[in-house]
């Protein structure tokens, strides 16, 4: 009869916890920022209006209670409800459109990240990835940073199509952008531009 072996228990703790921390360290090294496409929003906008943008030929949706700001190049849309103690609105939504010479079609970015960190005051990323706006794919990005002294929160999308430039831009309290984001997609989805071929 041969001799036992001998197991050593050390052994098998080692087998079974080494396996188990090299899928924690994964996990931890995974980017945290990057993002797809959000799923469409089930948001109704029956009672919406649509605002036409004829010099830029872009066209998009925003509920009839969101206010136009004073007339401007490229408007911005205020929510009803503003900040506690101050005139200025919870919520700003607005598209605008830029033309940047013979540069390539891309999905984003318009400017980098280190150009945001450098003006932004308190900028930090919550996600960064690629979105829609309208029918195109662009990027998406949301930080939150300080604007005028209180803590807010921005969504930005941006493509470039035929030297063009076209930025969706959403921002709010920190404590209000949930509550209007589905907004916010809705009028993201609503975006439509007619792009020459020329």
């Amino acid at each position: 009869m041969g001799a036992k072996t001998r197991q050593n228990p050390l052994g098998r703790i080692l087998v079974l916890v080494i396996p188990v921390i090299i899928t924690c360290v994964s996990s931890l090294a995974a980017e945290p920022t990057t993002s797809t496409t959000r799923p469409a929003t089930h948001l109704s906008r029956e009672d919406w209006v649509t605002y036409t943008d004829k010099p830029h030929h872009l066209k998009y949706q925003h509920p009839k209670d969101w206010l136009e700001q004073p007339p401007s190049a490229y408007p911005s849309f205020i929510s009803p409800t503003t900040k506690t103690g101050s005139k200025d609105p919870e919520a700003v939504l607005s598209i605008n459109t830029k033309y940047l010479g013979r540069v390539p079609d891309k999905s984003g970015k318009i400017g980098s990240l280190t150009e945001l960190e450098q003006s932004v005051p308190d900028f930090k990323v919550v996600e960064n990835g690629e979105g829609r706006l309208g029918q195109f794919p662009c990027s998406r990005l949301i930080f939150t940073s300080t604007y005028k002294g209180a803590a807010c929160k921005t969504l930005m999308l941006d493509f470039t199509r035929r030297g063009r430039a076209y930025m969706f831009k959403y921002r709010a309290l920190a404590e209000a952008y949930d509550r209007f984001s589905d907004i916010a997609e809705g009028m993201a989805e609503s975006f439509e531009v007619e792009i020459s071929k020329d």
